[in-house]
């Protein structure tokens, strides 16, 4: 009976401690769920972001893409600029290239100058219709003018409306290609470079005016003689000046009918499209570039009864004698 007892009372004191087991089993799990909840949530903390923290992130991000779209229209701006200036740079040069060209190759060709202006008989209106003679010419007396005149002929002008030099230039030289006009006409013909401000003429800007038939009166030439063309409508400055080796100084005209300049310096300015509406509507540009070249004469002077092709003749000979020596 006793040892029956005593059976039982392991058996219950068995049973207990595999409850005791039991319960600390389930302790330790409880336990370590506790700790794996705790770890994910954690994890969960340091993946997720606050809303304070989207907040910055999406202003540093605004910040980056604003500063990036500057950048790129800074680029383009840039760009656009360079394109630009490299555009008023051809103009220039192009310019600059056809004027060289002409004053390189002038002729210093004598033209006579009609009696009755002369002798002081032809009114103020024919006078000034004399386009050979320089205006400063036309306001002096005529009886202390040469009876004939070298065709290279000069006006500085000034707008101070625009405040713009814009000066012209009228001489011969030995450039013409007929070809070019489709039409026949001298080997020789009288080029004028001036500013066209005129907006009833359909000429704006550089212009270059030829005369085929060179030595006439401005009233005897006709339409057909007379050819213009525009070498820019950018170029609304043009400013000229002439060395004179006897003085050694640069003079804004020239008034010596019997010799051409040693020298010409001629400076234009380059407007752009925006500076050319503003001169249109009487306004002076805000942004002009200037362009400086200088031209050297070779032939400045010619002997009274010398022929052009005498004179070719003759610097042909120099060029083989100078040839000859070289060799």
């Amino acid at each position: 009976m006793n040892l029956t007892l005593q059976l039982k009372g392991n058996t219950k004191v068995a049973q207990s401690g595999k409850l005791s087991l039991k319960g600390q089993v389930r302790k330790m799990q409880i336990g370590e769920l506790c700790e794996i909840a705790n770890f994910n949530r954690s994890k969960m903390k340091t993946v997720g972001m606050t809303l304070v923290e989207l907040v910055v992130a999406l202003s540093i991000a605004t910040l980056l893409f604003g500063g990036l779209a500057m950048v790129f229209k800074a680029i383009q701006l840039s760009e656009r600029t360079c394109d630009e200036q490299l555009k008023l740079i051809r103009v220039a040069q192009a310019a600059l290239e056809r004027i060289s060209t002409d004053l390189r190759c002038c002729y210093p060709m004598r033209v006579q100058i009609p009696q009755e202006l002369l002798s002081g008989r032809g009114s103020t209106t024919a006078t000034r219709n004399f386009s050979l003679l320089p205006q400063s010419a036309t306001n002096t007396s005529m009886s202390e003018m040469p009876s004939s005149i070298i065709t290279f002929l000069t006006e500085d002008n000034y707008n101070e409306q625009m405040q713009l030099e814009q000066d012209s230039l009228r001489f011969t030289t030995a450039v013409n290609d007929p070809r070019s006009h489709n039409e026949p006409s001298y080997d020789v013909v009288e080029v004028a470079y001036y500013i066209d401000v005129d907006q009833k003429t359909p000429e704006e800007g550089l212009v270059r005016a030829v005369g085929l038939l060179p030595g006439l009166l401005s009233e005897q030439v006709t339409g057909k003689e007379q050819k213009k063309a525009v070498l820019s409508k950018n170029i609304y400055s043009l400013n000229l000046r002439y060395f004179d080796d006897s003085n050694s100084q640069w003079l804004d005209e020239w008034y010596d009918f019997e010799k051409l300049p040693s020298m010409v310096e001629v400076t234009i300015g380059v407007l752009t499209d925006a500076d050319v509406e503003n001169v249109k509507a009487n306004k002076p540009p805000s942004n002009m570039r200037s362009y400086v070249s200088v031209v050297p004469i070779v032939v400045r002077s010619i002997p009274t009864g010398l022929t052009y092709e005498e004179l070719n003749q003759s610097q042909v000979m120099e060029g083989a004698q100078e040839q000859q020596i070289s060799r």
